[in-house]
């Protein structure tokens, strides 16, 4: 009687699926990163005025 042995494949014929989430995840953190980072840099900033004496004046 002859004996068959089965060896498992090396699953080297993936779908790709998990390329497909990595992209998906790394287009989220870009955004997230433009939308919250680049942005808050471009918010207005404090306006301080100060009254400095006019020195041609004399008290």
């Amino acid at each position: 009687m002859t004996t068959v042995i089965n060896n498992p494949g090396n699953n080297e014929g993936g779908s790709g699926f998990g390329v497909v989430v990595i992209v998906i995840v790394l287009l989220v953190l870009a955004f997230l990163v433009y939308r919250y980072g680049f942005h808050r840099s471009a918010a207005p900033t404090a306006n301080i005025n100060v009254t400095v004496p006019n020195p041609t004046t004399t008290q």
